[in-house]
């Protein structure tokens, strides 16, 4: 662009012309030319110093209007044709041409306006930080730009070597808009190469899409210390909050907000999304897919300090735990230890190791619940929930559930029916044995997924408490653990002093349980449990007079005392199917009216389940295909009560 034409619809002589533009504003430059046209109308003509590149017709006819304006043009004369704003407008050669200013309107003047009109002139946007192009621009043209290179500001064409004007070019988003030069718009990729540019746009774009994950549904997003779910326009607004524009550049066919999107959808993919809490958060590869670990456990980090003495450094800790379990004869502490620091180890160190399910059972206000919710849970990641309508079957939905590695239950959740302790049962095994587990959310599909948390129990003491106990047989007692708790020796002190003493201490009972505590050898065993199960000798006798199977067992003791079977042999033993045993035991008149409540199903599940009861005098009769049972009259009779099963 070499200079300006203003046409007006007017006829005058160049004295009434001369008289108008005497009356501008000195600050409005002086056109250069008065020319009469053909059809006797007046132009005037503004030469520029220099030639100015304008970038594409849209800028040509933004600069022309903003000269226009800051010159008043449309005011100085009358009948403004306003097509002389058309960069495509065409003139004829004029009949007469006037000098009135023999200097040309200065390069500052038109530069000043080209950059203003620059700055505000629409450009395709970088997918690069300007302050990345920056430090490229100095790095491979050290000294060429001089100031800060930032949007809209100008300089030299420091790509050029040969060009020298210091204002003759200004920085864009997409590149360098020219005014000097032989291209009006220079991109990024012509100017530093499109191999870098490339590699550096798939760079920025992966920083914009930052920790977020497409599972084909919804978009996933770490916030807040948890992965939150979202729909697109979710993750729409969090791309614009960040600065990534979602309107369509001019030239352009998507936004860079799709762009981002596009490269979270191809780069990003996952296959799912479920909690994983023996896995590291983050992306996990299992069972050949690309799984999101949502995990929200917080890992309580033991102290640094390595020697640690629990006289000193948790003494509270260490008072409360060695005075809640018995240590007098059966140490029952150490078995609980050697639980806990297993299950602590698991969550620490991201381990999938297996533990019992654990019954503590003790009188009201002894700190039970007190070691479960400050004590235990914090160690294992600071989550806990509780499973009993998972377990009774009132509901299906357990996602809630493998979010914790804590899973915590009270007297209070004590089953209505028998029925709903026996769904209950079953479900405890279940979770204890099987490290595979259904993992269904509300509104999305089931899946399954590896969980290896922990059960912990919290009863009263008392026969009906215990009734939740399951049976401990030879295929459940490797797999739980029944604990008798003592009353609180010392008095309670203020609740959040305590609970601020336990988190204080907790680091360091956390160190020594890590690395300072060994198990005794004995409690130490191989498999998949690690550790042995233990069972209070009076909490497992309770249970079992719990169990609808123990009432057989009196019925049995009773027919043995005087049972012709015993009495007119020799033999203290009698073998027969849960058929024969109903027949004898009608013999017997005196005991018709107990069998009332009695049919075969019902002696041959209960027989079995005594069966598999170390010491109940009731055992399977090994090598027979029939269901056959013998029965040891002196062990039925034996005045103590049964004795722990042993794994």
């Amino acid at each position: 662009m070499r200079g300006l034409v203003a046409d007006f619809d007017m006829k005058s002589d160049l004295k009434t012309i001369r008289s108008y533009l005497d009356q501008m504003d000195p600050a409005v430059v002086l056109p250069n030319f008065v020319e009469i046209s053909l059809g006797l109308k007046v132009r005037l003509v503004w030469v520029f110093e220099r030639e100015i590149l304008v970038r594409d017709n849209q800028f040509c006819n933004e600069l022309m209007s903003a000269l226009f304006v800051k010159m008043r043009v449309p005011t100085l004369l009358p009948g403004y044709d306003k097509a002389s704003e058309k960069p495509t407008q065409l003139w004829s050669n004029g009949a007469e041409w006037h000098l009135v200013n023999e200097k040309p309107m200065s390069w500052n003047i038109v530069f000043g306006m080209a950059a203003d009109v620059g700055a505000k002139s629409e450009s395709g946007r970088s997918e690069i930080p300007i302050e990345l192009i920056a430090g490229e621009v100095e790095k491979r043209f050290p000294g060429r730009w001089q100031g800060e290179f930032e949007l809209g500001a100008s300089g030299v064409r420091f790509w050029d070597a040969t060009a020298d004007c210091p204002s003759g070019c200004q920085v864009k988003p997409d590149g360098m808009l020219c005014f000097t030069g032989r291209a009006g718009f220079a991109k990024w990729g012509e100017i530093l190469g499109f191999g870098w540019v490339n590699a550096q746009r798939a760079l920025n774009l992966t920083n914009a899409a930052g920790e977020t994950y497409f599972d084909g549904h919804r978009y996933w997003e770490f916030n807040c210390g948890r992965w939150y779910d979202m729909i697109r326009l979710d993750i729409n607004l969090r791309l614009k909050t960040r600065g990534i524009a979602s309107k369509t550049a001019k030239g352009q066919t998507v936004s860079d907000v799709d762009r981002v999107l596009a490269h979270i959808q191809m780069a990003n993919r996952i296959d799912g999304a479920a909690t994983l809490i023996n896995f590291r958060p983050g992306i996990v590869n299992l069972y050949g897919s690309r799984i999101l670990n949502t995990s929200r456990l917080r890992r309580l980090e033991p102290v640094s300090k390595t020697q640690v003495e629990p006289s000193q450094d948790f003494p509270w800790l260490w008072d409360f735990l060695t005075g809640l379990f018995d240590r007098r004869d059966l140490n029952s502490v150490e078995f609980f230890l050697a639980w806990l620091k297993r299950a602590y180890r698991a969550v620490l160190e991201f381990e999938p190791l297996m533990g019992q399910c654990v019954f503590l059972c003790g009188p009201h206000n002894n700190g039970k619940t007190l070691l479960c919710a400050h004590i235990i849970k914090p160690l294992l990641g600071g989550v806990m929930a509780n499973p009993y309508k998972y377990f009774v079957g009132e509901t299906d939905f357990n996602s809630e559930l493998f979010e914790a590695a804590l899973w915590a239950m009270n007297d209070e959740d004590s089953p209505s029916d028998e029925r709903a302790k026996r769904k209950l049962q079953v479900k405890l095994k279940a979770v204890t044995v099987n490290p595979e587990h259904t993992f269904h959310p509300k509104f999305q599909k089931k899946v399954s997924i590896p969980w290896t948390g922990r059960v912990f129990i919290t009863l009263n003491d008392d026969p009906a408490s215990v009734g939740i106990l399951p049976e401990v047989n030879c295929n459940t007692a490797d797999k739980l653990m029944f604990f008798a708790s003592l009353p609180y020796a010392a008095e309670w002190g203020e609740r959040r002093e305590t609970e601020a003493r336990i988190a204080a201490e907790l680091p360091y009972f956390a160190r020594w349980l890590l690395d300072i505590y060994k198990p005794p050898a004995e409690i130490v065993v191989g498999g998949r449990m690690g550790v042995k199960s233990f069972f209070d000798p009076r909490i497992l006798a309770l249970s079992e007079q719990q169990n609808y199977a123990y009432n057989l067992l009196e019925l049995v003791a009773t027919w043995c005392k005087d049972a012709p079977a015993f009495t007119d042999t020799d033999t203290d033993k009698w073998e027969g199917t849960p058929s024969d045993l109903l027949a004898h035991i009608a013999m017997a008149d005196h005991l018709v009216p107990l069998l009332r409540d009695w049919t075969v199903p019902k002696l041959a599940k209960s027989l079995t389940a005594l069966a598999r009861t170390n010491s109940s005098g009731i055992t399977f009769v090994e090598g027979t295909d029939s269901r056959r049972f013998r029965l040891v009259r002196n062990a039925i009779l034996k005045t103590e009560g049964p004795k722990p099963a042993t794994t």
